[in-house]
């Protein structure tokens, strides 16, 4: 048995309820798609027959979304809470009370809470856990950072859904048949446009648009939850070569 086996467990139930949160997610905004509502785009020329897509109504994040995502990010510091519980015990050689895997925004708030966050680990372990403080990197969305936002119990968590458009200009082409396209993705539609110098022949293309779940700031929730987990593994992987 490893030392860090209780931390992959963690990272594992983590894994787990991520799993699960994409799946709400997507049932989620499955529903919304059919809320969306196309209106004509008054400043294009009416034969461009160009659209936005709008939603009837402000969505409400189901609670089960946030409650997940609750749970990702506890059981997330609390992989790496068991990180820094095993360091002090292989350090000092003994088990270490109130330990905890620090996020602090300032070096001298970093060291002024070792004793307290890092007793009994060594200076070279504490060097190499002060490396990976958000000071050191961009600091407005570093991993450690949003883990500690996310994560605070006492911050009620924002979550709201985002609609963008995108037209996919890549796509276009001058061949009717392409106004026919099955199966095509929930929020795209085939929408046309004159040929800027040749009126007479459309330009027939694929526009979308896509809706999302993000953080409080404008950050997308499933690509910040999964960066925050790959950061974790990677800094038990870092580790435990230590063991």
């Amino acid at each position: 048995m490893h030392p860090l086996d209780g931390a992959y467990v963690r990272l594992d139930l983590a894994e787990e309820h991520f799993a699960e949160l994409r799946s709400v997610i997507e049932a989620f905004i499955d529903e919304e798609y059919e809320l969306i509502r196309k209106v004509p785009n008054l400043d294009s020329y009416p034969e461009e027959k160009l659209f936005y897509f709008i939603q009837e109504q402000s969505p409400t994040i189901p609670p089960r979304i946030p409650a997940l995502v609750g749970e990702i990010a506890y059981n997330l510091r609390a992989s790496l809470d068991y990180l820094v519980y095993e360091l002090a015990i292989l350090d000092s050689g003994a088990e270490q009370e109130n330990t905890q895997f620090p996020i602090y925004e300032a070096p001298t708030r970093f060291w002024g809470g070792r004793k307290r966050r890092l007793n009994g680990i060594n200076d070279a372990h504490a060097v190499a856990i002060e490396r990976l403080q958000p000071y050191n990197g961009a600091y407005w969305r570093h991993w450690l950072k949003l883990l500690q936002e996310i994560s605070n119990e006492d911050k009620h968590m924002r979550l709201t859904i985002q609609g963008k458009q995108t037209g996919l200009w890549g796509e276009g082409t001058h061949d009717p048949a392409y106004l026919s396209t099955p199966d095509l993705d929930r929020g795209s539609e085939i929408l046309i446009k004159r040929k800027v110098g040749d009126p007479e022949r459309p330009v027939y293309m694929k526009f979308h648009y896509t809706l999302h779940v993000i953080l409080e700031g404008g950050l997308p929730l499933i690509e910040s939850l999964q960066e925050i987990k790959g950061k974790v593994a990677d800094t038990l992987a870092q580790f435990k070569p230590e063991f």
